[in-house]
């Protein structure tokens, strides 16, 4: 049914309420008069209920018949005003905010990391992957992988992995225990995720599976995460994306995020509208624009490429490039 015909049936509520009490005073309080009065009462008020259930969207519904309910008993204890009072609420409702067009977004410079700089504590220098790659003072190298603690993951794991090949033995040692505390981390949360899933309704389920799906990527992504243990992990985290965009039909994270593994995946096509879906859920056109820049790269349509680069600050120099 139309948006039309649910407005109709509200707005046929009210007369059978007026009905109702007509009934019952020309009955003149008698057995019968009360029996029928309760009847067209309970019928306007069930009409209303079923009127509001075409009229309220998915988000204002909340669970299965929770806002049904609600009008129903709303409409149902107040006898002669009640189904007038939910009628008007439904038929005139208060004006909200137009949504933001997306020419209101300012998207915040992103600091530069102090891989980049070298202002974490003084410690790591201008170029610490080239401090680690050169074979000069053991104690500096374990210094730099110490302070590579107060990175964020991406610049940390990438200081770790370098380590990784040092000839010194302690150097070695100390960047596999940083890396395998950091995996065991992840995988630890992912644990108590998958266990606040298993006992939580699925209505609620949105934010765990984002949450599942933002770790399953991290995972592999900062290279944790290997081979087929990589392929697996990817394959989940994109049920649990999907099932996140699914639950949180006003959020364009979710898709965007989905999109991202899907690229990882190889599924260019299904990225592509992942991507489209995240932009039409409102996410600013400066975040989306570098993926789609990537699907356009993938599909050789380096034209496209050119016109999402101008769009994001971080791609403004590989835009300038291109020119």
């Amino acid at each position: 049914m139309k948006r039309a015909g649910w407005k109709v049936l509200v707005g046929l509520a009210p007369g059978l309420e007026v009905l109702a009490g007509v009934s019952l005073w020309s009955a003149s309080g008698t057995t019968e008069g009360m029996v029928t009065y309760g009847l067209l009462h309970c019928g306007a008020a069930l009409g209303v209920a079923w009127g509001g259930r075409g009229l309220l969207g998915p988000r204002l519904r909340g669970g299965p018949w929770l806002a049904e309910g609600f009008l129903f008993a709303s409409a149902a204890c107040l006898p002669f005003v009640g189904v007038l009072v939910v009628a008007l609420c439904l038929l005139c409702p208060l004006k909200t905010p137009a949504p933001a067009s997306r020419a209101g977004y300012r998207v915040l410079e992103v600091p530069v990391l102090a891989l980049e700089t070298g202002e974490v504590g003084g410690k790591l220098g201008l170029e610490p992957l080239a401090e680690l790659r050169r074979d000069g003072d053991e104690e500096r190298r374990l210094e730099i992988l110490l302070e590579s603690r107060r990175l964020g993951a991406e610049a940390a794991v990438r200081l770790q992995m370098t380590a990784l090949k040092d000839a010194s033995d302690e150097v070695r040692l100390l960047a596999h225990g940083l890396l395998e505390s950091r995996e065991r981390a992840l995988y630890a949360r992912l644990r108590e995720v998958s266990e606040f899933l298993a006992r939580t309704e699925p209505r609620r389920r949105g934010g765990p599976h984002l949450e599942w799906a933002q770790l399953g990527w991290e995972l592999v992504f900062l290279g944790l995460a290997q081979g087929e243990i990589a392929t697996h992990m990817l394959g989940e985290a994109r049920s649990h994306a999907e099932e996140a965009a699914r639950l949180l039909p006003e959020r364009g994270g979710p898709c965007l995020l989905l999109a991202r593994i899907l690229l990882r995946l190889g599924e260019v096509d299904t990225a592509e509208r992942a991507l489209e879906e995240s932009w039409n859920r409102g996410l600013a056109p400066e975040v989306v624009a570098p993926f789609r820049a990537e699907v356009a790269f993938l599909r050789r349509r380096f034209g496209e490429v050119r016109v999402a680069a101008r769009r994001s600050p971080k791609l403004a120099r590989l835009e300038e490039f291109w020119r």
